[in-house]
């Protein structure tokens, strides 16, 4: 039952793997829990009773042998394999590279970690007052191991624990009875090294109890002590340390270890290991041997330093017996041969247990800072009655460790004396060393010993003389033949480099200094000797030389004075820059020549790499290069040229991973050391003075001097970026083999990056200054220098796809760093030009991942990335990352982003869910889409109404607007919207969703209105409220969408639910409904930016261009949640050309505070403005939800009762919203327009039901109800902020509401009195539209004007009628007749001339028909005002017939045709007539539509006047007559019609009948 639980849970977790390997994996992992489980336990005496720990320790023991025998049935079935291969039956690759090798990997390195918590799980069983027979239970348990076997260390701490917790007296004699009489020791020296380190604390106990003296003789033990000592312990002990050690192997001085292990062989993973070396499957075996996890190395560490602090403290006997006996050895050496000085280091090795502890402790102690500062912090000196104790001895003079220091310096001092032969000395050496790494504090107190004066000790004086010695003494003038250092003059200047490096790496810069200015010429002298020693001695340059500039432009010049003295030219002789070049042609060749051992290329490649290294920390130096300018001036052609090309044509090519780590690391510093792209392109623009820059010796040379573009250079030949694609292709796998492999491929994706990013400037602005051969002052390669034939490196990348999809594989990588660097390149790479192909659908991206093997990996990594837990802010930017990512290659037909999500791609147009057995796609178990969706509902799960944190939601709204992008997606909206309806989405976001109030704070953090202050400027707070709005905004797009959809395919009940929870109040107080608390986001509004501060940063800084250089941050910085580094460079850079470089240190202050004025004022205004935006989002989104809930799923009676509630909560915001924000005020409005069409039409309806005899009371009850409608209609029309486009609404509402009055006598008597309070403004605005307004104002101005004046017309005064007098208003309407006339006469003139090339003036259809229905409107409005005798007479006086008499669109000849023909083109509408063919309106219109208008107000302003009028009479027949022809036209026209016996029912016939009917009118009134 257990076993087919696993197997269920695995199956339902599997990403991409097969049931068996998700078995087996969930197996182990099942396994590894327990182990850990029972770790914590036991290593907390609180959770374990005594009686508990005697049967876990046979289960634990039993544990570990079942462990080894599954390693050695794994070593079986590799032999069965190799057995199989040679029998003839050969394994193909993918059985035996991809399925066999990685299981047994997997399996070997699970149980090789599995042991190492057993060996754990036993510490914490001896914690808890263990048994001697316990003890050596498990000590019997270490002898089934073959003396080689690494797995005996995982029994390290549970033995040395129990020791050192070891204080029952009757245990410990009896202990020490049983090692004194153990035999063959040698046999076994891991036994050996616990029974010294028994001996060790026993000594240590007895000079602590008195009364276990008697019992342990001084002597005895010190004896037992040498006896388990010449038996290997020590030797052991070495091997232990050496084995844990974290220090690197130092090839580059001397093989120590291999020397000084000569009687017991090497620990080593035997059980994980196979007969052939070279099989596949040893490549985690050897990873494995190296892998200590942190709690082992936690438990093991501290027991082996106190056995390290006790053997120091109680066996000084035992350390004088090891150091006079190897003396006595030399001795007797250099009395049989007195004859050489050279010392047999094999024959000194043998006896050599001195060194072999200087060694462990060096092993043990080496870069582990920590340990190191316990052993400077060693107890106080010994005590009396220790004294006492260790003078009964007879082994030696115990007063040569000094009493009046500490025991453990007191040691150092001694062995510093102690130093008999090459082999003590050097290996004192490397004790010292390791003492001092790790920290300045440990190097401080390592350096004070080597600078003491003491006589015949070592120290940094003598280290100096020796040094010259060996310098003199290798000089080829003093020797007939070349000389040569002898073995044991290698071991003692090695252990000298070692202490010297070691010391200088962790030194202060004084020290540093220090070292650098005595060793460094010395140093560099023994470069030019013939020795095996450069690489060290590289090294130690390196550690000794601090950051300041001098020091390293010194030892620039000393490195390369030592390369480049075999040039033929001499430094005396004249510079000629050809013969240099073609001198340094042989550079590479040059560089290999100098470099003979594999040691020497190593140290000298990373003592390049840290020379090349910026280590500018002050921005104001970080334009500065960080070697000479000119470097090799004198003697060659300077710059650092040759050494790019060297480590990138020649390390980096040929190499292995180590070394190209280095070479990337490198180039990876180097291509970020400027931000070339702001000084080149973005610094002219964002300052508005950029002159007197300081470069050595202009920018052009600093240019051409860079690294930066010598590294582009090589990166783009195509042997560079071939070594970088083939470190790329290691494979997502090959990431588990260890930190280096992990480093290495990081390395190398940052190095892509880098490129990407810095390309542009390399191939505008740079190549044209390398190229240019004017004042080059740097060497420049033989080849050519430029892209190497690439158009850009993405081009690169097209030519080796295989690498692509490895990169897409890294996505999912479990490293995050590696994961979002990888994901940058793919999306550079995917929206660059070599991968968007026209012809191919989806680019070459697609097709790339979505047709290899490997595709459905592809997309498992990206949904473990989605679904990872967020631990750290490394992995929360990955995620922002990857929605981005889908979000950006979201295309219209099949993308890259919809193969990602989980579609099934049929054709480019054609999607489809796929099916349950196709892995990765959405119908399957796992799909990015459904971790998506996932993502999104976890985000939204802490967002409460007290506390909205900006990371959860804003990984929300990113999530929510790829689900929106994808439900407005034509081609997915159908499958998404479904996929999303079954799991049930819309329930699920309402019900996240929450309510807002001025309470609520932001990332824990109260809302502040105020720009300035920390809320706005520094903190994540705006942007958990910019987050959230999104968020709002993509439910309100998804909800209504939803909605919509339901509507439209008729599942009436469901959206009737939805409906219904929106649109009701619920709960005891019934507060508003839901859908009007989506507009909560509108309660919160930043103040206003101080505008004198504006003006002030605008007269520096081009405030405009640095706006568009501000990006919003990841994560949220020091300075809020905008990225404002750019901010860095402008002030870096201002410094450097405005302030004189010994004023800078006073200017910097005011500049820094300027730079944060100018940072919360750019944060300031960005956060403003991008909640204006994503707040008029919402309210657009949300009038949208609003449109859609009163359209359907509503009835009658409910959706007029949801629209005066709609009404009710929003005419307050429009008023508010018209002095704050007109755009927010458009919307509403706009929504009110709408609102109030739906309102009178259900009102209609509602009253034909109940019957007519209750129209007027309706009539005044919705007159009352929207009487506050109208109020701000007239509030919005007279604010002076109000624009065009809100005005049209208004005059549009407010003429709908006054037509809809108007059928009721005493709300038109109250509403004339309201008007007239206002009129004058009112009437001013609407006035001032319908004359000057462009676009819609200026048609429903006049519309609501006719409105006004028929409200007005029910008194006995107009007083419309009267305002309009006074304004003016009615001539200059007259005069707008004119307008249309020379409209239509510009669109009837002929088009420009072709060939004379005459311009053509172009008006569009568009603009023609509006202004002839603008000009409908207005005579209509005219029409209106001539009804009345007073207005007819207002007309007269304006001229009316005198401008109609100059229209020139009037003199016109009906035989010719009265149909208008609209003949667009690129140069705009023509206009001509039609020759008797009645024509459709949409490719013309009627002359009538014109003409009966016009004379319709001719005929009204007649019939107003009156017949006794004769001068308006007058003025009407002459006018007649001056339109004769049009007169006969028309009138033969008709006869011909009625000839013709036949009606027709266009809209020229029926114009041309109203047209006679007015023109006999008009000829009757004005007959004598």
């Amino acid at each position: 039952m257990v076993a087919a639980k696993v197997l269920l849970y695995a199956s339902q977790e599997s990403q991409g793997t097969s049931f068996l390997d998700s078995g087996r994996l969930a197996f182990y992992d099942r396994r590894m829990y327990i182990l850990y489980l029972t770790s914590y336990l036991v290593n907390n005496p609180a959770h374990v009773e005594a009686a508990f720990t005697a049967p876990l320790l046979d289960t634990v023991l039993a544990s570990m042998a079942t462990i080894e025998a599954e390693l050695a049935d794994v070593k079986q079935k590799i032999a069965k394999h190799v057995l199989l291969a040679k029998n003839g039956i050969p394994l193909t690759a993918a059985d035996y590279d991809t399925v066999f090798m990685r299981n047994v990997q997997f399996r070997r390195l699970t149980l090789y970690k599995q042991h190492q918590i057993l060996g754990e799980i036993l510490y914490g069983l001896f914690s808890q007052s263990p048994t001697l027979k316990q003890f050596n239970q498990v000590l019997a348990h270490t002898a089934t191991y073959q003396p080689n076997d690494a797995f005996l260390m995982h029994h390290l701490p549970a033995l040395l624990g129990y020791i050192s917790q070891l204080v029952d007296e009757a245990a410990v004699v009896a202990l020490f009875a049983q090692f004194s009489a153990a035999k063959d020791l040698q046999q076994r020296p891991f036994e050996a090294f616990i029974v010294m380190a028994f001996f060790v604390h026993a000594l240590n106990l007895a000079h602590t109890r008195p009364a276990l003296q008697p019992k342990l003789k001084y002597n005895d033990v010190i004896a037992s002590t040498l006896a388990a000592i010449g038996a290997g312990a020590m030797e052991q002990f070495m091997c232990v340390a050496a084995e844990m050690s974290v220090e690197p192997p130092h090839e580059a001085f001397y093989d120590f270890r291999s020397l000084l292990e000569q009687h017991i062989p090497r620990l080593v993973p035997v059980q994980v290991l196979d007969a052939d070396a070279a099989a596949p499957t040893q490549y985690l075996a050897r990873a494995a041997h190296d892998l200590f996890s942190p709690q082992f190395l936690f438990l093991v560490l501290p027991l082996l330093h106190d056995v390290v602090y006790k053997f120091v403290k109680n066996c000084a006997p035992v350390l004088v017996y090891l150091k006079n006996s190897e003396e006595d050895t030399l001795l007797s050496k250099d009395d049989e041969d007195e004859e050489t000085d050279v010392v047999d280091l094999d024959e000194l090795s043998e006896r050599a247990d001195l060194e072999r502890f200087y060694l462990a402790v060096h092993y043990l102690y080496a870069s582990r800072p920590e340990l190191s500062a316990a052993f400077w912090k060693s107890s106080a000196p010994p005590t009396a009655s220790d004294t006492t104790f260790m003078d009964d001895t007879t082994m030696g003079n115990i007063s040569v460790i000094p009493a009046d220091s500490t025991e453990l310096f007191g040691f150092l001092e001694w062995a510093a004396k102690a130093t008999t032969s090459p082999l003590i000395t050097a290996t004192f050496c490397l004790m010292v060393a390791a003492l001092a790494s790790g920290s300045c504090e440990n190097a401080e107190l390592a350096y004070r010993l080597l600078s003491s004066a003491a006589p015949d000790a070592i120290t940094l004086t003598s280290i100096l003389g020796s040094l010259k010695y060996y310098r003199k003494a290798l000089l080829p003038e003093a020797h007939d033949a070349d000389p040569v250092l002898g073995e044991d003059s290698l071991v003692f200047i090695a252990g000298f480099l070692r202490v010297l490096k070691h010391i200088g790496a962790h030194a202060t810069t004084g020290v540093k200094n220090d070292l650098f200015k005595k060793f460094g010429p010395v140093l560099g002298q023994f470069l030019r000797l013939l020795s095996p020693l450069h690489g060290g001695i590289f090294e130690v340059l390196l550690a000794i030389s601090s950051d300041d500039l001098e020091v390293r432009y010194d030892l620039w010049r000393l490195v390369d004075e030592w390369v480049f003295e075999h040039i033929p030219e001499e430094k005396d002789a004249p510079f000629r820059a050809p013969e240099k070049a073609r001198n340094l042609a042989r550079a590479p060749k040059l560089f290999r020549a100098r470099l003979t051992a594999r040691a020497d290329v190593v140290g000298f490649v990373e003592l390049l790499v840290s020379l090349f290294a910026p280590r500018a920390t002050i921005p104001t130096e970080k334009l500065r290069l960080s070697f000479p300018y000119d470097l090799g001036a004198g003697y060659r052609a300077p710059g650092v040229w040759p050494y790019i090309e060297f480590l990138l044509s020649d390390v980096f090519v040929t190499e292995n991973d180590a070394l190209q780590g280095s070479v990337l690391a490198m180039a990876v510093a180097s291509l970020g050391d400027v931000d070339f792209k702001f000084l080149l392109d973005s610094a002219p623009a964002a300052l508005l003075m950029v002159t007197g820059l300081e470069f050595p010796p202009t920018f052009k040379a600093f240019l051409q001097a860079h690294p930066a573009f010598s590294i582009l250079n090589f990166v783009f030949s195509e042997k560079v970026y071939g070594a970088l694609f083939k470190l790329l292709s290691v494979g997502v796998d090959g990431l588990d083999a260890g930190v280096r492999a992990v480093a290495t491929v990081h390395d190398a994706l940052r190095l892509v990056m880098g490129v990407v990013e810095l390309q542009e400037v390399y191939v505008d602005i740079a190549l044209p200054v390398l190229k240019d051969d004017v004042d080059r002052t740097v060497y420049l390669p033989s080849t050519r220098v430029g892209t190497h034939g690439l158009k850009c490196f993405e081009e690169a990348l097209l030519f080796h796809l295989p690498v692509v999809a490895h990169v897409a594989l890294y996505v999912g990588a479990p490293y995050v760093d590696v994961a979002t660097v990888a994901l940058d390149i793919l999306a550079r790479a995917a929206a660059s030009a070599p991968f968007v192909a026209d012809g191919l659908p989806g680019g070459r991206m697609l097709t790339c991942l979505s047709s290899i093997d490997e595709s459905t990996r592809i997309r498992f990594g990206f949904i473990s990335q989605l679904e990872s837990p967020v631990d750290s802010a490394e992995n929360y930017v990955l995620k922002l990352r990857l929605l981005r990512f889908l979000a950006n290659n979201l295309m219209a037909s099949a993308s890259l982003a919809h193969f990602l999500l989980g579609f099934t791609i049929k054709t480019p147009s054609i999607l489809t869910l796929g099916a349950p057995d196709e892995q990765g796609t959405i119908r399957s178990d796992g799909s990015v889409l459904k971790s998506v969706i996932q993502l999104v509902v976890q985000a939204l799960g802490p967002v409460t109404a007290t506390n909205v944190d900006y990371a959860p939601v804003r990984l929300a709204a990113l999530g929510l607007e790829l689900l929106v992008r994808l439900c407005k997606d034509r081609l997915t909206a159908t499958l998404v919207m479904d996929y999303l309806r079954e799991a049930d989405m819309l329930y699920m976001l309402l019900k996240l969703d929450v309510k807002l109030d001025r309470a609520t704070q932001w990332n824990a953090q109260t809302f502040d209105a105020d720009l300035a202050s920390d809320f706005a400027a520094a903190s994540p707070g705006p942007g958990a409220l910019l987050s959230f709005i999104g968020c709002r905004n993509n439910i309100l797009a998804y909800v209504t969408m939803e909605l919509y959809e339901l509507s439209r395919r008729g599942a009436l009940s469901r959206l009737l639910a939805f409906v219904t929870d929106l649109v009701e109040a619920k709960g005891f107080l019934r507060g508003a409904p839901k859908v009007l608390n989506f507009l909560d986001v509108l309660e919160f509004g930043f103040d206003e930016l101080d505008t004198a501060a504006a003006r002030e940063l605008g007269a520096r800084y081009n405030v405009a261009y640095l706006l568009s250089q501000v990006t919003l941050r990841d994560t949220c910085g020091p300075r809020g949640i905008f990225d404002v580094a750019v901010l860095e460079n402008v002030c870096t850079l201002q410094m450097k050309t405005t302030v004189a470089p010994a004023a800078r240190t006073a200017f910097r202050t005011d500049l820094m505070r300027a730079g944060t004025q100018l940072s919360d004022f750019l944060t300031g205004h960005l956060v403003a403005a991008d909640l204006t935006r994503l707040q008029l989002t919402a309210l657009h989104r949300w009038v949208q939800l609003v449109q859609v809930l009163v359209t359907d799923g509503m009835t009658t009676s409910a959706r007029l009762n949801f629209i005066l509630e709609v009404f009710q909560y929003i005419l307050p915001k429009i008023n508010d919203y018209y002095e704050v924000n007109v755009a927010f005020s458009e919307e509403l409005v706009s929504l009110s327009v709408y609102l109030y069409d739906i309102y009178e039409r259900d009102r209609a309806v509602l009253t034909a039901e109940v019957g007519a005899g209750t129209n007027q009371a309706n009539v005044a009850l919705s007159a009352a109800r929207m009487f506050p409608l109208f109020k701000t209609c007239v509030a919005g029309i007279v604010c002076a902020q109000s624009s065009p486009a809100l005005r049209s609404d208004l005059y549009v509402l407010a003429n709908k509401y006054l037509k809809s009055v108007a059928g009721s006598a005493d709300v038109v008597h109250d509403l004339r009195h309201t008007v007239k309070a206002c009129a004058p403004k009112l009437i001013g605005v609407v006035c001032n539209d319908s004359i000057c307004g462009e676009g819609a104002p200026r048609i429903t101005s006049l519309l609501l004007m006719d409105s006004l004046c028929h409200l007005a017309s029910h008194g006995k005064l107009n007083f419309v009628l009267m305002d309009m007098m006074k304004n003016n208003y009615l001539a200059l309407l007259v005069r707008s007749i004119a307008r249309t006339d020379d409209l239509i006469t510009l669109c009837r003139a002929p088009r420009g001339d072709k060939l004379s090339g005459a311009p053509a003036v172009g008006v569009s259809a568009d603009t023609l028909l509006y202004e002839l229905t603008a000009f409908k409107t207005t005579l209509y409005f005219l029409i209106r005002v001539a009804a009345s005798k007073q207005g007819a007479q207002q007309l007269v006086q304006c001229e009316l017939f005198k401008t109609i008499r100059r229209a020139a669109f009037l003199r016109v000849d009906p035989d010719l045709g009265v149909d208008l023909v609209f003949d667009e083109s690129k140069h705009g509408v023509s206009v001509k007539f039609s020759l008797d063919k009645p024509l459709a309106v949409a490719n013309g219109i009627s002359y009538f539509e014109l003409l009966v208008p016009i004379f319709q107000l001719v005929s009204a302003v007649l019939l107003s006047m009156g017949s006794a009028n004769q001068p308006v009479i007058q003025q009407v027949r002459e006018l007649m007559v001056h339109f004769d022809k049009l007169t006969v036209g028309v009138l033969k026209r008709d006869a011909l019609l009625e000839l013709g016996g036949h009606e027709e029912e266009s809209v020229s016939s029926m114009g041309l009948q109203e047209m006679v009917k007015l023109l006999v009118l008009l000829a009757t009134l004005t007959h004598e």
